[in-house]
């Protein structure tokens, strides 16, 4: 055989990588712009470790369809251990794969070790110490940003995949491991509702966009690549913020008529896991579910689960909807695309666990993410 999270997760997208928190080295989602309609209540992706770290994977994010050509990995590396990266890491443990993940922390390191990981105590920004990442068969790198870092984002994701590039592909005796990139549809820069896919032209209109597309671009010619462009993630432990704006009757402002591209953080994982073990996967996959949603029916439906008033949305002068940023709820009215998943479905053998958030919504809101 042989990831820009994301700041938080952007209202309709992550936008470089997915797990929040340079986790471990650590992200989600890649990054996910500021002011997000999809969030927690934690903060922002960082370059510093992140302290979450899941213990246990939901058993169905292991049940994929295979077929002869699947060969799962025996060794695994995880750069970015957070909100995705630790589901997958564990997904792995689980699967009997032999699974390492990077961090800068030692209490971090002994609470992966007790989850059956082996810690690496590196950073991607100090090459010097990325010297003892391990040789394995897939490395998934899903690096968020701290925004209380003193390091840049465009240091964070580009320089930092640079640095770990130059330290997995510098042993010349060994083939290249295969790279799962988790990157953002932040990249695509349609802003008038038109749908997109893994062809649609990539013209960032936001500094996240261009840095995910920036980071991408470092790996045009390497090959066992895949690049997974996220949209918004969410699930457990990720809409809180939200929910608490809802149930004080707080006012939202942005045009609720946008669209919303959403993903949910177990069908994120398994597009992860089937990309791994996949004997010819393609070299992009947008990672998003069936039905985008506007702003106005997404926070409808989240209201109403969690017994909130019905939202209101601020309006202009003229009495239209604004598009303007809000306190409460910020949006950015250049996102404003559809995101088509048909290659996605073709990976997943056309099963999401959660095609829209009819289904993802009371299961990200229900206590440890139980089903109902």
């Amino acid at each position: 055989m042989g990831n820009c999270r994301t700041w938080e997760l952007n209202s309709d997208e992550t936008t470089i990588p997915t797990d929040h928190r340079l986790t471990d080295q650590s992200s989600s989602s890649p990054v996910v712009e500021q002011g997000s309609d999809v969030t927690t209540s934690e903060p922002a992706n960082s370059a510093q470790p992140n302290s979450e770290t899941h213990t246990d994977s939901p058993p169905q994010v292991n049940k994929l369809a295979t077929d002869s050509h699947d060969t799962l990995p025996q060794r695994a590396l995880v750069i970015g251990c957070g909100y995705l990266g630790s589901r997958v890491a564990q997904a792995w443990v689980q699967q009997g794969v032999q699974v390492s993940a990077l961090t800068r922390s030692s209490e971090t390191a002994e609470r992966f070790r007790a989850s059956g990981l082996a810690p690496i105590l590196g950073d991607v920004l100090q090459p010097e110490t990325l010297a003892a990442l391990p040789a394995v068969d897939v490395v998934l790198y899903a690096v968020g940003y701290d925004r209380n870092s003193s390091a840049g984002k465009r240091e964070v994701y580009v320089d930092g995949l640079r640095h770990v590039l130059a330290s997995i592909d510098g042993r010349s005796s060994e083939r290249p491991c295969r790279l799962i990139y988790v990157s953002s549809s932040s990249v695509y820069g349609q802003s008038q509702g038109e749908w997109v896919d893994e062809q649609s032209p990539t013209e960032p209109t936001t500094e996240g966009g261009e840095i995910c597309l920036a980071a991408e671009r470092l790996l045009e010619h390497r090959p066992e690549t895949i690049r997974l462009r996220l949209s918004g993630i969410y699930g457990p432990g990720r809409l809180l913020a939200r929910i608490e704006q809802l149930q004080q009757g707080l006012t939202l402002e942005g045009n609720p008529e946008a669209w919303l591209n959403l993903i949910h953080v177990d069908d994120a994982a398994r597009a992860v896991l089937a990309t791994a073990r996949h004997g010819s996967p393609q070299p992009l996959y947008l990672v998003s579910d069936d039905q985008p949603i506007t702003r106005r029916d997404y926070y409808s439906q989240l209201a109403a689960l969690v017994q909130a008033p019905v939202p209101q949305f601020a309006a202009t002068k003229t009495g239209s909807p604004s598009e303007a940023s809000s306190v409460h709820v910020p949006s950015r009215s250049s996102k404003n695309k559809r995101c088509r998943n048909r290659l996605l479905h073709s990976l997943l053998n056309d099963t999401l666990l959660y095609p829209t958030i009819a289904t993802g919504l009371p299961n990200a809101i229900a206590p440890d993410g139980q089903h109902r």
